[in-house]
């Protein structure tokens, strides 16, 4: 188990079963759908047999054969990475924080979260009483014996109800997303304020916190503890923080 994945912040869900069950096939499908909303989406193979990408003769093989630690390459859209162990967190962590989601292919053992395939005859390939089973796939018939259990049940071509049910998990794990709008104080240049100097008939800092207010949970107005702003401190119901340091000069 690769116990970097507790400590990710984008949120991730795996995808686990038997060989040949269609799960390749089904988060294929559910790419797709997270593309067409827009939301950017990661894919991550866990294999547990070794694999090869690279080419034996071509320039990137030839570097990993004599010993480099990560071998890179790019063109003028994509990228790829070959790295050892030792440098795997680094590099996951790089390019796959970059994504609002992340849909993991492989893991049953582990406790992680994860939507788990029935074989054709209705068998799960862990225990049914394993950590971290929140759905459960099956092709064919409905498997009697998971039929009425708490735990959601989809056939494997419900593409919608799927997508439906991943994305809601996605938006329950997801962390919340706080934001801070740093207030100077008296400027002699200005002869006024700074939190109070106007644009377009508003001020900059209720500008500010309109702005962050479409993106974060929660918006925080900085500055220093004996400052006077007046109305301002009630601007979109963003609450008020102390500076802690005040003798550094602006940001």
């Amino acid at each position: 188990m690769d116990g970097y994945w507790e400590q990710f912040k984008t949120p991730f869900l795996c995808f686990a079963g038997f060989s040949g069950v269609g799960k390749t096939t089904l988060v294929e499908r559910l790419v797709t759908r997270f593309r067409e909303e827009k939301i950017r989406v990661g894919y991550y193979k866990h294999d547990s047999h070794r694999f090869r990408m690279d080419t034996t003769g071509k320039d990137t093989a030839r570097a990993r054969e004599a010993g480099a630690g990560i071998v890179a390459i790019n063109d003028s859209a994509h990228f790829g990475v070959l790295a050892d162990n030792d440098f795997k967190q680094l590099t996951i962590t790089h390019a796959l924080e970059r994504c609002d989601c992340i849909l993991i292919e492989g893991y049953k053992q582990s406790p992680f979260n994860k939507v788990v395939f029935l074989d054709a005859e209705g068998k799960l390939p862990i225990p049914s009483d394993s950590q971290g089973i929140r759905a459960l796939i099956y092709q064919g018939k409905v498997p009697q014996q998971f039929s009425g259990q708490d735990i959601p049940l989809f056939h494997r071509d419900e593409i919608e109800n799927i997508f439906d049910f991943v994305k809601a998990h996605f938006k329950k794990c997801a962390s919340e997303l706080h934001g801070a709008v740093f207030v100077g104080g008296e400027s002699k240049r200005m002869g006024k304020p700074k939190f109070s100097l106007t644009y377009d008939g508003i001020s900059g800092t209720e500008k500010a916190v309109k702005v962050l207010s479409k993106f974060c949970n929660k918006v925080f107005l900085s500055s220093r503890a004996d400052l006077d702003m007046g109305s301002l401190t009630k601007i979109n119901n963003a609450e008020r923080i102390n500076d802690e340091h005040t003798h550094m000069g602006p940001v």
